[in-house]
C-alpha cells in the first residue's frame, strides 16, 4: 500500500512538472489533436475527395464564367450607350409589376370549378410568367369580353376574333410582329432589342403553334442597318446586334462594311428582304413591312 501511494505521488509530481508554465502557454502554439482512428481517417479522405471532385471544380469554373459574363454584359451596355446615344440598350428592363390583360379562356380563370367565380362576361385579369434564357416574358390573353388589349415591350398576346390589338409606342430598335389566324383571332409580340430577344420570339411562336396564319405585319422604326435586327438561315429566332456581341463575348463586332462584319460573314444578315423572307419561313406567309406607326390591328 505504501509503495502504491508513493508511486502515485511521484506520477502526479512528474505530470505537474511536465506541464508548461502559464507564460510558456501564452508563447507557444496550441497542440492540435489528430484523430487517427480508421473511421476518422476514412472520413477525412472522403472530405478531401469531395473537395477535389470534378463536380466541385466544374461548379467553380461555371461560377467564374458567370461572373465574367455579367461584367461583359455591363461593359457592352455602357459601350453601346456611349457609341449610339439614346438607343435600345438604354431602355428599362421589365419588372414583375406589370399591367396584364384579362384571361382568354376558362383555364386562366380562378375558382374551384375552373369556370371562375364570376360570370363569363366579366373581365378578369391574369398573368403568367415564364423564364427563358434569363428573360422574363409576360403572356397576356384577352377573353371575348373586355377592352382592346395594349401590349408593352417584352410582352405577347393572343386576341379574340373581332377585337383590337394595340402596342405601346415602339422604342428605338423595338419590333412588333402581328399575326391573324385563318380561323379568326390573332396575336402579337412586342420585342425589345435586348439580349433576351430570342426568348421573346420563341415564347410567342410556341403560343401560336397549331394555328394557321393568313396575314402578318411587322412594325419597326429601323430596317436594313448593321445595328438593327438580324436573321440567319437555320436559326430559330431573330437577334439584335447587341445580343450577338454579348453572345460572342466581344470576340466579334458589328461593322457597317459587310466584308469586315464578322456576324454578317457568319450568316447573320440584316437586309429587309432577307428578314421578311425569314419570317415567312416561320409564319407561313410573308409579313407586310411597316414603320413605327399603325400600331393597332383588328382581328378577323
Amino acid at each position: 500500500m505504501q509503495d502504491r501511494a508513493s508511486k502515485s505521488q511521484k506520477n502526479r509530481i512528474r505530470a505537474v512538472g511536465n506541464q508548461p508554465s502559464r507564460e510558456d502557454r501564452g508563447n507557444k502554439a496550441t497542440i492540435r489533436f489528430i484523430d487517427n482512428r480508421p473511421e476518422a481517417i476514412q472520413l477525412r479522405n472522403l472530405h478531401e475527395i469531395a473537395d477535389n471532385s470534378f463536380q466541385v471544380k466544374q461548379l467553380e469554373a461555371m461560377q467564374d464564367m458567370a461572373d465574367k459574363d455579367h461584367q461583359a454584359a455591363n461593359t457592352a451596355r455602357l459601350q453601346a450607350m456611349a457609341g449610339r446615344g439614346p438607343n435600345p440598350v438604354a431602355r428599362r428592363m421589365p419588372t414583375k409589376d406589370v399591367s396584364v390583360g384579362p384571361a382568354q379562356n376558362n383555364e386562366n380563370k380562378t375558382g374551384p370549378s375552373g369556370k371562375g367565380d364570376q360570370p363569363e362576361t366579366t373581365t378578369q385579369r391574369t398573368s403568367q410568367f415564364a423564364r427563358d434564357e434569363g428573360s422574363l416574358n409576360v403572356v397576356q390573353r384577352l377573353s371575348k369580353a373586355g377592352d382592346p388589349l395594349k401590349i408593352a415591350e417584352e410582352e405577347y398576346a393572343l386576341v379574340a376574333s373581332g377585337k383590337k390589338l394595340k402596342y405601346t409606342a415602339l422604342s428605338a430598335g423595338c419590333m412588333a410582329v402581328t399575326v391573324m389566324f385563318k380561323d379568326g383571332g390573332g396575336g402579337g409580340v412586342h420585342m425589345a432589342m435586348e439580349e433576351q430577344g430570342k426568348g421573346q420570339w420563341t415564347g410567342f411562336l410556341a403560343a401560336i403553334s397549331g394555328k394557321t396564319v393568313k396575314e402578318a405585319h411587322i412594325n419597326c422604326d429601323s430596317w436594313g442597318s448593321h445595328e438593327d435586327w438580324r436573321v440567319k438561315k437555320g436559326e430559330s429566332s431573330p437577334m439584335s446586334t447587341l445580343a450577338l456581341v454579348m453572345a460572342a463575348n466581344f470576340e466579334k463586332f458589328a461593322d457597317e462594311d459587310k466584308k469586315k462584319d464578322a456576324f454578317y460573314k457568319d450568316g447573320w444578315v440584316y437586309e429587309t428582304a432577307s428578314i421578311l423572307d425569314w419570317f415567312k419561313g416561320k409564319l407561313g406567309v410573308k409579313p407586310n413591312k411597316h414603320g413605327s406607326g399603325s400600331l393597332e390591328y383588328t382581328m378577323p
